[in-house]
C-alpha cells in the first residue's frame, strides 16, 4: 500500500497548491483548511472551514478508523518522508516508549479546548454562540483575503519541519510527533476506539512470519493483538494497510467488528508493554517537561504551541540521557556508544558538550521568559497601554476612564519597563513585538526619545509597518513637531488608493482612518478648518468605530454652523463610546444652539455623571439653567465650577449675571472683575 498512500499524500499537497493558486489568482479564497482553525470556533463561536473539516474527520474516524492520519495529513507525510530518507543513510528510527510522554497530546487537548470552556462556566460567562463570519478581512473567517494570515514566515516554517521531521524522528522514533505532541492525533485516537471498521483476522491462517509487525510504521504488535482480540485494538493504528498487503497467507483483512470501546471488560485490556525508561525516569521526564514547556512556548515570539510540545519533549529526553550519562556505566544513543565501562567515549564527550550548551540555552531562555512574564504581571490589572485604535487628539481629548491612580500606573509602567529592558538587552533575538511593547511603555512613561528610537528601528526592518508609523507620527505630534508628524501620516496614506475599500483588511483600513484623524488635528491647529473637516470625514469613513473622530468632526461641523450634522456626529460618538463625557457635553452645547434646552440639560447631566471634575461642563450647565431662569441651580453649578478651578472666567461671568438679576450690584461687579482677570 506504500505507493498508493504516497500517491494520496502527493494529491493532498497538490490540493494545497491549488488552494494557494486560487487565492493568488482571485484574491479571495476559503480560509486555511487546518484543524487549528477549530480553536476560533470553540472560543469565539466563529464557524471556520477548519472546524467543519475537523468535524467531518472525527465522524469519519469514528466509523472507518484513522485513515486521515496516514493518507491525508501533511505532517505525517513529512515524518514518513524523513524516516525514508534516514533509512537511505542506514539510520533506522526505532521508537522509544515512555509511559508519560504519551499523555502529552491528551493534556494538550484538555488545555486547548476543554479548560477554557470550564473557565467560562466557573466565571459564569456564557458559552459562545456559533455564527459565520463572511467578512474576509478579519483574523478568523470562513473566507479570507490572506490565506497565510495564521502561518509563520518561511524561516520558522523550515525550522518547524526540521524539528517535527528529522530531529524528533531520529531521537524519538518514526511518527513520534503524532505520539508525543499532536493534540489532533489524540482526538482521532479517541474516535478510533468507536470505529467498527478495523484490521481484523482474515480467512487465512497466520504463519507467525512477523511481516505485519515489521511493516507497521506505528510499531504495533499486530500478530499478538489479532491473536488475542481478533482485531488490532491499538488506537495508534493509522490504517496504512501495509500489514494487510504484506501478509502472505491473507490472515489479515479490513472489515467489521465490535469496536474496542464496547468490548467486554473480561477480555484482556492489552498486551504487556515494554518501556525504555524506568518509572522514576518517566516521572523526572514529566517534571522536566512541565518546567521547560512555559519557557519554550512563545520564546522570542516565534515558537508555536505544537512546536513547543515537540521541542520540550526532545529536551526532556536529552535531560534523562544526561542523567544516565552521569549515573550509569553503559549508555548508548542509537548507534553511538556514549559511555562504556564507566568511561566517556568520544561520542559521549560530544553529546555532553551539546547537552551542556542546550542546558545553558534553556536557562538563558528561562531568564528571558521570566522578565517577559514579569512585565505582563506588572500590567495585568491595568489598562495602561495607549492602543493605536484609541487615538487622543490634543484639541478634543476625552477624559480618561482608567480609574488607576497616576502613581500606581507610573510604578506599574516602570516595573514593566525594567523587565522588558532586561529581556531586550540580554535576549539572543530582538523580536518585533518586544520592540513595539517597549515603544508603547516608553511613550507611557513620558520618554518619547526612547519610544521614537524603537519605532524607527521597527520601520527600518519593515517600512510598511503602518501601526509603528502611526505611533511615531503621534509622538511627533505630541512633541509639537507638526511637520514631522504630518510626514509620517502622509506616508501611511500614500498607498491608500491602491488598497481599495473592498479589498483592504479592516485593520489596514482603520489605521488609515487614524492617519486621517491626526492629519485633521494638525490642520485644526493651523486653523484650516475646512481641510480639517475633510480629514475627519475620511477618518470616520475608514474607521466608523472611532468615537473621537466623530467628536472632532462634530466640532468642525459646529464651527461651520452645520448644527444638524454636528448633532449626528456627536450622537454617533456617544453611541460608540457611551462613557464619553466630552460627547455628551458637546451634544448639549449643540442642542442649546438649536433651542432644545431640555434635551441639552439631560446631556450636561450625563456628562457631569461621567466626569464630575470638569469645570467647563458645570459652567455650560449653569449658563443653560440661567437661560431657563433657574438662578439657584445655576449658581450652584457656577460655584461647583469655581470649586474645581477658582479662576474660571466663564463661571465668574455667569455669577455676575445672576447677581445683577438679583439686584446685588456689588457682588456682580466683583465677579465681573474676576472674569476679566487673566
Amino acid at each position: 500500500m506504500t505507493r498508493w498512500r504516497a500517491a494520496s499524500l502527493i494529491g493532498v499537497h497538490l490540493l494545497i497548491g491549488l488552494h494557494f493558486a486560487h487565492w493568488k489568482i482571485s484574491g479571495r479564497t476559503l480560509a486555511p483548511v487546518e484543524p487549528s482553525e477549530m480553536f476560533d470556533t470553540l472560543h469565539l463561536g466563529v464557524i471556520t472551514v477548519g472546524f467543519l473539516f475537523m468535524l467531518g474527520l472525527v465522524l469519519a474516524t469514528s466509523i472507518a478508523g484513522r485513515f486521515f492520519c496516514s493518507w491525508g495529513c501533511h505532517i505525517l507525510a513529512l515524518q514518513d518522508l524523513c524516516t525514508w530518507i534516514l533509512k537511505k543513510f542506514g539510520i533506522n528510527a526505532r521508537p522509544i516508549r515512555s509511559r508519560l510522554l504519551l499523555w502529552i497530546p491528551f493534556l494538550a487537548v484538555v488545555y486547548l479546548f476543554v479548560w477554557p470552556q470550564l473557565l467560562r462556566v466557573i466565571h459564569g460567562e456564557s458559552l459562545p454562540t456559533f455564527h459565520v463570519v463572511s467578512d474576509p478581512d478579519g483574523w478568523t473567517s470562513f473566507t479570507t483575503n490572506d490565506l497565510l494570515r495564521s502561518f509563520p514566515g518561511l524561516g520558522m516554517t523550515l525550522f518547524t519541519f526540521a524539528i517535527c521531521g528529522f530531529v524528533i524522528i531520529y531521537f524519538l522514533g518514526s511518527r513520534s510527533f503524532c505520539s508525543y505532541a499532536c493534540p489532533y492525533g489524540a482526538i482521532f485516537a479517541a474516535a478510533e476506539r468507536l470505529a467498527p471498521l478495523r484490521i481484523i483476522a482474515g480467512p487465512g491462517e497466520c504463519s507467525q512470519c512477523g511481516l505485519c509487525v515489521a511493516s507497521c510504521p506505528s510499531s504495533i504488535q499486530v500478530v499478538d493483538e489479532v491473536q488475542q482480540f481478533g482485531t488490532v485494538m491499538s488506537s495508534n493504528c493509522m490504517k496504512d494497510l501495509d500489514c494487510v498487503s504484506v501478509c502472505p497467507t491473507e490472515a489479515l483483512t479490513y472489515g467489521l467488528t465490535k469496536p474496542p470501546l464496547f468490548r467486554s471488560w473480561r477480555e484482556p485490556r492489552g498486551l504487556k508493554k515494554q518501556y525504555d525508561f524506568s518509572l522514576s525516569e518517566d516521572l523526572l521526564m514529566a517534571g522536566f517537561f512541565v518546567a521547560i514547556f512555559p519557557v519554550i512556548r512563545g520564546l522570542y515570539e516565534a515558537i508555536s504551541f505544537l512546536l513547543a510540545l515537540a521541542i520540550t519533549a526532545l529536551i526532556a529526553y536529552f535531560a534523562i540521557l544526561s542523567l544516565r550519562l552521569i549515573r550509569q556505566q553503559q549508555v548508548q544513543l542509537r548507534n553511538f556508544q556514549l559511555k562504556s565501562a564507566g568511561r566517556l567515549a568520544s561520542a559521549g564527550w560530544v553529546f555532553s558538550a551539546l547537552a551542556g550548551a542546550l542546558g545553558l540555552f534553556v536557562l538563558h531562555s528561562a531568564f528571558i521568559r521570566y522578565h517577559v512574564f514579569a512585565s505582563e504581571w506588572a500590567l495585568a490589572d491595568m489598562q495602561v497601554l495607549t492602543r493605536p485604535d484609541e487615538p487622543r487628539s490634543e484639541a478634543n481629548n476625552a477624559p480618561n476612564s482608567d480609574t488607576s491612580s497616576p502613581a500606581v500606573t507610573s510604578r506599574a509602567t516602570s516595573k514593566a519597563l525594567f523587565h522588558l529592558e532586561q529581556a531586550f538587552r540580554w535576549g539572543l533575538f530582538r523580536p518585533l513585538g518586544l520592540r513595539r511593547q517597549l515603544a508603547v511603555l516608553y511613550e507611557q512613561a513620558g520618554m518619547p526619545m526612547d519610544a521614537r528610537a524603537h519605532l524607527h528601528a521597527l520601520l527600518v526592518r519593515d517600512p510598511t509597518d503602518k501601526e509603528s508609523r502611526l505611533r511615531l507620527g503621534r509622538l511627533w505630534l505630541q512633541g509639537g513637531r507638526l511637520d514631522l508628524a504630518k510626514e509620517q501620516f502622509a506616508q501611511i496614506l500614500s498607498k491608500e488608493d491602491t488598497l481599495g475599500q473592498s479589498t483592504s483588511r479592516l485593520r489596514e483600513r482603520s489605521l488609515l482612518g487614524f492617519a486621517h484623524f491626526f492629519l485633521g488635528d494638525i490642520e485644526a491647529r493651523h486653523g484650516n478648518h475646512a481641510l480639517a473637516r475633510k480629514q475627519f470625514e475620511l477618518a470616520v469613513r475608514d474607521n466608523p468605530r472611532d468615537a473621537e473622530a466623530f467628536l472632532a468632526l462634530g466640532a468642525m461641523q459646529a464651527s461651520a454652523g452645520s448644527l444638524e450634522e454636528a448633532e449626528k456626529s456627536f450622537k454617533a460618538s456617544a453611541k460608540i463610546r457611551p462613557e464619553s463625557a466630552a460627547a455628551h457635553n458637546n451634544l448639549g452645547a449643540i442642542l442649546v444652539r438649536m433651542n432644545r434646552k431640555e434635551e441639552a440639560l439631560e446631556h450636561y447631566q450625563k456628562s457631569l455623571l461621567l466626569a464630575p471634575n470638569n469645570p467647563l461642563t458645570y459652567c455650560n450647565a449653569g449658563l443653560l439653567l440661567l437661560e431657563l431662569s433657574e438662578l439657584d441651580k445655576a449658581e450652584e453649578k457656577f460655584q461647583q465650577a469655581l470649586g474645581l478651578q477658582p479662576g474660571f472666567a466663564g463661571a465668574h461671568a455667569g455669577l455676575a449675571l445672576i447677581f445683577e438679576q438679583r439686584g446685588q450690584p456689588d457682588q456682580a461687579i466683583w465677579h465681573r472683575q474676576r472674569a476679566r482677570q487673566p
